[in-house]
C-alpha cells in the first residue's frame, strides 16, 4: 500500500515540477537550500514590512562569500551568515546605526525564474521580508 502511493506521489511531483518548469519558474523545496545557491552578488529590489512593499531605486548590493561572510555595498555592512534548514542566520560583529538586515534570523524560499533567481529573507515575528535578485545568462 505505502510503495503504491509512492509511485502515484512520484508521478504527481514530477508532474508539478514539469507544469512549474513550463511556467517559467523552478522552485526550490526550503529544506534543500544550501550555501552554494546564496553565494554570490545579489541585488535588494524589495522590502516588505507589514504588509506594504518598498522597491528600491537605489538598490543595495549584497555579497555572499564563500567563507561565510557578507558585505552589503552602499551600507558598508559587513557581517557573517550560516544557513540551516531554511533559516538564514546573520550575525554582525559590531553595532552599527545603519544595517539593512536588522535581526539576526530570517526563514528562506529561493526560486529560479525564466531570467533571474529570486532569494526571499523573512522575519515572520517582525512580518518582515527582503527579495533579492540576481541575473541569469546574459548581463
Amino acid at each position: 500500500m505505502l510503495f503504491g502511493l509512492l509511485i502515484i506521489f512520484g508521478k504527481y511531483y514530477r508532474s508539478l515540477d514539469h507544469f512549474i518548469k513550463g511556467q517559467g519558474a523552478v522552485s526550490v523545496l526550503k529544506s534543500s537550500i544550501d550555501s552554494n545557491k546564496v553565494l554570490g552578488m545579489w541585488t535588494l529590489n524589495v522590502q516588505i514590512e507589514n504588509g506594504i512593499s518598498y522597491t528600491c531605486f537605489a538598490c543595495p548590493e549584497v555579497n555572499f562569500n564563500s567563507d561565510n561572510s557578507a558585505n552589503v555595498s552602499s551600507y558598508k555592512e559587513v557581517f557573517k551568515w550560516k544557513i540551516k534548514d531554511d533559516t538564514m542566520y546573520i550575525y554582525h560583529d559590531s553595532v552599527m546605526k545603519h544595517k539593512v538586515f536588522k535581526d539576526n534570523k530570517y526563514l528562506m524560499s529561493f526560486e529560479i525564474k525564466k531570467n533571474y533567481e529570486e532569494l526571499v529573507l523573512s522575519n515572520i515575528v517582525k512580518k518582515q521580508s527582503y527579495i533579492l535578485r540576481r541575473h541569469i545568462g546574459k548581463g
